[in-house]
């Protein structure tokens, strides 16, 4: 990359990770994210993108602790991105404490 950051250099209008200064980015296939999440009765009802083919895993934690050990939702367990959105419940969700969710992508596609 002929205008690839150096080692300490930061690129504008990107806040650096907590891994290096430089920041963090999907290479190849988009990233999935949380598009909305909605409370239902009980539940939780997330709206997630994806990409076509990639198995994603929907996990939650009660802090954003850095030690904070992340649970996979297990009534929710994996599921296969569309490359379009994706409607993911977590059964009794709204019942619990505060809870931060994230998707963790956990095998590529074809």
């Amino acid at each position: 990359m002929a205008n690839a950051p150096t080692s300490g250099e930061r690129l504008p209008g990107f806040p650096p990770n907590n891994v290096n200064n430089f920041p963090s980015f999907a290479v190849g296939s988009p990233a999935s994210a949380i598009l909305a999440l909605d409370i239902v009765g009980q539940d939780v009802r997330l709206q997630i993108v994806t990409a076509e083919g990639p198995r994603y895993r929907l996990e939650t934690a009660t802090s954003l602790d850095p030690n904070e050990q992340w649970n996979p939702v297990g009534s929710v367990g994996e599921f296969t991105g569309t490359g379009g959105t994706v409607s993911v419940t977590h059964p009794g969700g709204a019942t619990q404490q505060q809870r931060f969710y994230r998707v963790v992508e956990v095998s590529g596609g074809q």
